[in-house]
């Protein structure tokens, strides 16, 4: 029983680390409109306002004037079922963005 679980284990790792290399990028081109948690401006698109960085995500322009992002890396949680998560290290909190 123990041995299944490991396999399913590793398993499931190597399909999500597989998914993160390969095809996050992919999911993360498009319009993304602000929901919830940190803001980042709104809306936000991918080679406009910010580029994916291996694991982070890197502002490249300023979207608002109450809340400058200029040069911001933001962490990358995962972009999946048209949501877009993304971890401010700074702030400690998380920015919820749905896809357009």
């Amino acid at each position: 029983m123990k041995k299944k679980i490991l396999i399913f284990c590793i398993i499931l790792l190597s399909i999500l680390l597989f998914d993160r290399l390969f095809f996050m990028e992919h999911r993360l081109r498009g319009i993304w409109e602000y929901s919830n948690g940190s803001y980042f401006g709104d809306p936000i698109a991918y080679n406009q306002d910010f580029v994916l960085n291996e694991s982070k995500i890197k502002f490249v322009r300023n979207k608002s004037e109450e809340n400058p992002v200029l040069e911001k890396e933001i962490y990358l949680i995962g972009c999946y079922f048209n949501i877009l998560l993304m971890y401010d290290n700074d702030l400690n909190k998380t920015a919820f963005y749905i896809k357009l």
